[in-house]
């Protein structure tokens, strides 16, 4: 069984031994160096992010030490009526039969 390892230190020797078993691997060894370049890329831009965060979050402890919290952005207004005393309308749908049910 190939390792990555293996492929990436002699992918020469890795293509060369997979023609002796009837298999081009070339397209393939290619294509799997590729993918580990863009993993390794990918790692790094993840390290790099989470460092960051680490950095921030340790910034954001040292300001709340010292007690400088932000004050919470504006909200909305609430709403003069709470969820439970909402009255909730009918569908469209049912509007017309509705209307005939309750006129005399």
């Amino acid at each position: 069984m190939l390792t990555l390892q293996q492929i990436k230190d002699n992918p020469e020797r890795v293509i060369e031994r997979l023609a002796v078993k009837g298999f081009d691997g070339k397209e393939v060894i290619g294509r799997v160096i590729s993918l580990d370049n863009e993993r390794k890329r990918l790692q790094l831009n993840n390290d790099n992010k989470a460092a960051e965060l680490n950095r921030l979050a340790a910034q954001i402890g040292a300001l709340m030490k010292q007690g400088k919290k932000r004050k919470p952005p504006l909200s909305r207004k609430p709403s003069h009526r709470s969820k439970k005393n909402r009255k909730r309308s009918p569908p469209p749908s049912l509007r017309p039969k509705m209307r005939s049910a309750i006129s005399f």
